[in-house]
């Protein structure tokens, strides 16, 4: 799959990929368990740490002579690690370099810093396809006009018109429609009442 077409390549980083994976492939007999666990135990690490990132509170008078020196912005009173290493140039090395972090493999130090620096755009992204789950199964109605519906791309309606997905869920496996495109007639036939 290309990238560009993945919706949720936030979600599907190859970065990721042996942590959401390697469950089933554990399950299917295509991991070791000395494969699993170790994944597994890598995957306890960047999740301690990002647990410990939020609870460990920095005072300002202790870390703003630190920002200072990386071109930072000054904090008023205190911040959390995790909020520190959001921030564009804070670096996890910093936080070691700076005597807070803990991990030094440069494969996790990477996770942490995708899972940290993007989370807001992440979790939205599991919101929609939380969303996209719940609508999967509602029934498109067969006289339906794509055209008059102004808030789905030129591609989606084209896609649409072509395929005729008989439910939103069917919307969806069509290559080319984005999840925004189904959402968007989602909202449109509750609008106008089916």
């Amino acid at each position: 799959m290309l990238t560009s077409r993945n919706e949720y390549r936030l979600i599907h980083r190859m970065d990721n990929a042996y942590d959401r994976l390697s469950e089933y492939g554990y399950k299917l007999g295509l991991l070791s368990y000395e494969d699993y666990k170790l994944i597994k135990e890598k995957i306890d690490i960047v999740n301690n740490e990002i647990r410990r990132l939020r609870e460990v509170r920095i005072k300002s008078v202790e870390i703003n002579p630190k920002l200072k020196e990386i071109g930072e912005a000054e904090v008023k009173d205190s911040i959390s690690l995790f909020d520190l290493l959001k921030r564009n140039n804070v670096r996890y090395e910093h936080l070691l370099k700076w005597g807070y972090g803990k991990v030094e493999d440069r494969t996790l130090i990477e996770k942490i810093e995708i899972e940290v620096k993007y989370e807001g755009y992440i979790k939205r992204l599991l919101e929609e396809a939380k969303r996209l789950q719940k609508i999967e199964k509602y029934i498109i109605p067969n006289d339906i006009n794509y055209n008059l519906i102004s808030n789905i791309s030129n591609e989606g309606k084209d896609k649409l018109m072509k395929y005729k997905p008989k439910t939103l869920g069917q919307a969806l496996r069509i290559p080319g429609i984005k999840p925004t495109d189904v959402i968007n007639l989602y909202y449109y036939l509750q609008k106008v009442g089916n």
